[in-house]
């Protein structure tokens, strides 16, 4: 091996020596034949004897510096270009013949050797003048040299007339140029072909980079990067792509290809295996192998995926590694393979270039990545070339490539993403907005769902584009992600959809965002939607930055600004005007928020500090006994021979009272004890005061005091005072039942001690149950008086809960609706009845 290497280094030395005295001996040549061809045009021109003019001083016929003779001194710009010699060598498979060029970046295919409609492709090549030569893809080939090995390597498919054998090809299987013995010579085997050496008149100084291009040179400063990514390249960097999964290993069987694609994928994998971008496998992961279709009508296979993903643990935010290569397998009707690299439809390789790309260009702030493009800006050509410079330093050192054909330098705009973007401001392509403006009356929804995503995609340049889409949107109500329903269009979404297309047509121009200039925020905001404006104060005006609008779902239509800050803890007023004032701006903002504050149903019902008491009334003093009589019922009691309940009436004038047994408190049970144990015994009250339960409100109890002539009063609800009568009576009793230890038989009253007449005392009695008047009961506490101001004029109104309340539950329960008001009570609304209530 050691013998083969230094033969192999001699035969080179040998071969530069010989290549450089050819050169020179070429170059003599070159001088020589048009040194004859001038000498030849000058014989032919006829002589003319006579002068109209005398002989001007002799002009000098050299050159001072020595540098030229007289001839090239002289003539030298008319010279012709003259021959250079070249190396063919022939294919012994196809029998076509290539140039070997160690001077072209790449290898050539005739496209005349190709079957088939060629198809242009993405490839650009440019001849020496900066033409540009048409490129329509490549193809694989495994030319045959007679060097006892095959050599498979892509060729890409141009327009020119002889095949050439480039750079690339040259070393990536190392074979050497010797021009003088006429030889190509294996650099690993030390074999060699005899060729033949031709002179051609035409260039074939074919490069990847245009030479008119102003930034030629400094391309040709960096050469790997501008070199087509044929085949696999050492690896200068340590990212690595993983793939975290879950679960037990997808497995699928191959599919069956087509005859013609099946060669091709062949073809493909061949030269994927033999340039260590893939590997065979044995592993347990197994996907789908997938074709996909170039623009330039080549396949380029890569995995069915979907399986894999579905397991793979996303990446939020380059090799493979060694650990995770297995799970790249792809089975093939003629093997299985990993990939070594990372390969197209993975689920986190975009995440991982982004995040290797970022790594690439940290430090470089006049750069903007965007996965694999990036945008370099700059002020001057000057400054654009030494960013370049900078940029190309950092992609050599991490073996990054070039794709020139979609390279734009040293513009003043550039189309980015559907955008145009310049020096001052960005806008919509000119081009799709006219599609846009061009696109039909949509049909179907799905039609209609396609023009929105359409115009929607520049909607930062429109101005009010949810008020303008609304009634458009209105017709995607209810309706599914593909529905190919007939739109019903009307005059009103007519004009809606003219005017997004008129809008997008007279689109803003978007300025970028400079550094200390006054920014401005102009807001607004509909029962429907909200829009807003970013602007700049640049030049004494104001130019926009950005739109933004959005319409409003169903729930959002219902928020409410007051709410969404004053429902977090409903604070009080000054507070509460301070957090609005925080966030928000608007004339009357104070103002209103302190009314809306005041109004909040939620504070009004718990954060109540001073509770409304009104003066105590005063019952009408009756004239007579028995006219005026409270009645109200007790229970449920300890059982006693069947009766559970009292029914309990005292007279107001006398303060006469009867607690009248009974088993159950119907309406009917009640009635007939009250007309039984009083009314029988007392006669007819002109007026009875209960308070407003179900058997007092029964239509029977009712009708049976109309029929008497008793008009019935009833207390207002949660207010048992009103009664107090016989509430005070009540206490009485029961404390009296409690503490009595009655036994039967026994006796309630002692014998008099005193004898009278009956006649007498009976007539005494008369006389003085008639001299007796009721006595005002004094009040024994000192009342706190307070009633709001607004009270009287309200329409609404809160009953306070006076039972025993749970843990949160609000003292206050409400709004109500006032229905009438009086001097001590309301009648409201509840539950859609009336109801009086203090």
């Amino acid at each position: 091996m050691a013998l083969r290497t230094i033969d192999a280094a001699v035969v080179q030395k040998n071969s530069l020596r010989v290549n450089g005295l050819l050169s020179k001996l070429v170059s003599l040549e070159e001088q020589l034949a048009s040194l004859k061809l001038q000498r030849k045009v000058q014989s032919s021109r006829p002589h003319h004897h006579q002068r109209s003019r005398s002989r001007s001083k002799s002009r000098r016929r050299y050159n001072p510096q020595g540098r030229y003779c007289f001839y090239h001194f002289r003539f030298g710009k008319k010279c012709l270009p003259g021959r250079k010699f070249w190396l063919f060598v022939k294919d012994r498979e196809t029998g076509c013949q290539f140039l070997v060029d160690s001077g072209a970046d790449v290898s050539i295919l005739p496209w005349t050797k190709t079957k088939g409609e060629c198809q242009a492709s993405q490839y650009k090549l440019y001849a020496a003048n900066g033409t540009e030569i048409p490129t329509y893809g490549l193809k694989i080939l495994t030319l045959d040299l007679c060097l006892r090995r095959p050599f498979q390597w892509p060729f890409i498919i141009a327009k020119v007339k002889r095949g050439i054998i480039g750079a690339d090809f040259l070393q990536k299987f190392q074979l050497l140029i010797d021009l003088h013995n006429r030889k190509l010579i294996d650099g690993v085997t030390n074999l060699s072909i005899k060729g033949e050496v031709a002179t051609i008149q035409e260039s074939n100084d074919l490069s990847t980079v245009n030479r008119a291009s102003k930034y030629f040179n400094l391309l040709k400063l960096y050469p790997d990067l501008t070199k087509p990514n044929l085949v696999n390249r050492v690896v200068k960097h340590g990212v690595k792509h993983h793939i975290l999964t879950t679960g037990q290993p997808v497995y699928s069987k191959a599919r069956q290809l087509a005859p013609d694609k099946s060669k091709l994928a062949k073809q493909e994998f061949q030269f994927m295996l033999d340039n260590d971008i893939i590997r065979p496998s044995k592993s347990q992961w197994a996907s789908l192998l997938h074709l996909v279709n170039k623009q330039d009508g080549t396949l380029r296979p890569c995995g069915d995926y979907r399986r894999l993903n579905a397991q793979t643990i996303p990446d939020r935010y380059p090799p493979i590694a060694e650990e995770d290569k297995e799970k790249t397998a792809i089975t093939t009707p003629f093997g299985l393979y990993v990939f070594n690299t990372m390969s197209f439809g993975l689920r986190n390789a975009p995440s991982t270039f982004q995040r290797f790309i970022t790594e690439v260009l940290y430090g470089l702030d006049f750069v903007f990545p965007y996965l694999d493009d990036v945008l370099v800006a700059s002020s001057t050509e000057q400054e654009h070339s030494e960013h370049l410079k900078m940029l190309f330093e950092r992609f050599q050192q991490y073996g990054f490539r070039i794709n020139v054909s979609k390279s734009v330098m040293g513009a003043a705009q550039v189309e980015y993403l559907g955008f145009l973007i310049t020096a001052e401001c960005s806008r919509p392509l000119p081009e799709k907005v006219q599609a846009i403006i061009n696109y039909k009356l949509p049909e179907t929804i799905h039609d209609l769902r396609t023009f929105l995503d359409m115009i929607n995609f520049y909607r930062r340049y429109l101005k009010d584009a949810a008020k303008t889409q609304a009634p458009l949107h209105e017709l995607l109500r209810g309706a599914k992600k593909k529905d190919h329903r007939k739109v019903h269009w009307t005059d009103d979404t007519r004009r809606s959809f003219e005017k997004c297309k008129t809008d997008l047509a007279e689109a803003a121009l978007l300025s970028f965002t400079k550094s200390g200039l006054p920014l401005s925020l102009c807001t607004d905001a509909s029962d429907f939607a909200v829009g807003e404006v970013l602007q700049q104060l640049e030049n004494e005006g104001w130019k926009p930055i950005a739109f933004y609008s959005k319409k409003l779902n169903e729930t959002q239509t219902r928020f409410q600004i007051f709410q969404l800050i004053h429902g977090l803890a409903h604070p009080g007023i000054k507070s509460t005007v301070k957090l609005m004032t925080e966030k928000y701006v608007w004339s009357d903002i104070k103002k209103q928020v302190r009314v809306w504050a005041k109004a909040c149903i939620r504070c009004q019902k718990c954060k109540v500090s001073r509770h409304t008491k009104s003066k105590l009334g005063e019952f009408e003093q009756p004239d007579e006994r028995f006219s005026v009589v409270h009645i109200d019922l007790i229970g449920k009691l300890p059982p006693s021979e069947g009766m559970q309940y009292c029914l309990t009436c005292i007279d107001r004038f006398s303060c006469w009272m009867e607690a009248i047994p009974i088993p159950e408190i119907t309406a009917e049970i009640v009635e007939r004890a009250f007309y039984e144990k009083w009314i029988c015994k007392f006669g007819v009250p002109a007026k009875l005061v209960t308070d407003q339960g179900r058997q007092f409100e029964a239509e029977l109890f009712r009708s049976i005091a109309a029929i008497c002539g008793a008009k019935v009063a009833h207390t207002t609800s949660y207010h048992p005072q009103c009664n107090g009568k016989v509430e005070r009576l009540h206490r009485t009793f029961k404390d009296a039942i409690d503490i009595t230890s009655i036994k039967l038989p026994g006796e309630f009253f002692d014998p008099p001690t005193i004898n009278m007449d009956p006649q007498n005392f009976v007539a005494k009695l008369q006389q003085h149950m008639a001299e007796l008047k009721p006595l005002k009961s004094p009040s024994n506490r000192k009342q706190n008086i307070f009633v709001h101001k607004d009270l009287k004029s309200c329409s609404h109104v809160f009953i306070r809960i006076d039972k025993v309340k749970k843990a949160l539950e609000p003292p206050y329960e409400g709004p109500y609706t006032v229905q009438k008001k009086y001097d001590k009570y309301f009648t409201i609304l509840i539950k859609d009845k009336a109801v009086n209530t203090l």
